[in-house]
């Protein structure tokens, strides 16, 4: 496993979008670079968010991929919710997704970009449990 301090290469960045055949928006390849994954409390909101070889191993075997190919997960809340990215979006937007949901319908907006995300997480908000559709 990766340890969560170093950042991730280019080029494992890009080996992951290569294989999951989506572009990672700048501001969380940005991310990656720098840390690579996270785990750690946000006021009452825990957040996982995987190493690169975690995305890519993760989305691979999770099976989701063959219905909704546009999902891809890049952490969770340590439960039974992913926190993904939506690529019918462009740019891609951070959602909310049970693990075993494969219906669209039960996806929940979390921000319009990783950015606001981790600056809503940052500030300590609560994730969004309702909202509709993403």
């Amino acid at each position: 496993m990766t340890d969560l301090d170093a950042g991730a290469t280019e080029s494992a960045i890009e080996a992951a979008e290569n294989r999951l055949r989506q572009r990672f928006p700048d501001d969380y390849r940005t991310f990656l670079r720098s840390e690579n994954g996270l785990a750690k409390w946000f006021g009452d909101v825990y957040l996982s968010l995987y190493t690169i070889e975690q995305v890519i191993e993760l989305n691979e075997i999770h099976g989701h991929l063959a219905h909704q190919p546009e999902l891809i997960h890049i952490g969770s809340d340590g439960g039974g919710e992913a926190i993904a990215f939506d690529f019918r979006q462009n740019p891609p937007t951070v959602i909310l997704v049970n693990l075993v949901s494969t219906d669209w319908s039960e996806a929940i907006l979390q921000a319009e970009s990783f950015t606001e995300f981790m600056d809503r997480r940052r500030r300590g908000e609560e994730l969004r449990w309702r909202g509709g559709g993403a």
